[in-house]
């Protein structure tokens, strides 16, 4: 399983996998999920890196806090980030490798 295939897996029904309904809690989840597995680390940069990149770019954020706390400072809620994270990866998704997730 890649790291897109996870969020796949996740978006539906995130409660099924993270304790609430948290962008902090995904994020946990999810990097636990990485750091079991080092050879994941070049698939996994489409999150840790491309996205990441993307997100600062789309913000303008020049500090470094990273993809999670951008998204809890852009839209104030832990909540509300998560559900920003599905739309605005399968967005930036689109635009790097021309096909949707969902």
């Amino acid at each position: 399983m890649t790291i897109i295939d996870l969020i796949k897996l996740i978006k539906p029904i995130p409660e099924l996998y993270i304790r609430k309904h948290s962008i902090f809690c995904f994020e946990a989840f999810v990097n636990g999920w990485h750091y079991r597995d080092t050879k994941e680390d070049v698939k996994a940069s489409v999150l840790y890196t491309e996205f990441y990149e993307w997100l600062r770019k789309k913000y303008k954020i020049n500090n470094t806090m990273g993809w999670a706390n951008i998204l809890y400072y852009k839209f104030e809620t832990e909540e509300r980030a998560l559900d920003e994270f599905f739309v605005l990866f399968n967005t930036f998704y689109k635009e790097k490798y021309k096909t949707s997730l969902w």
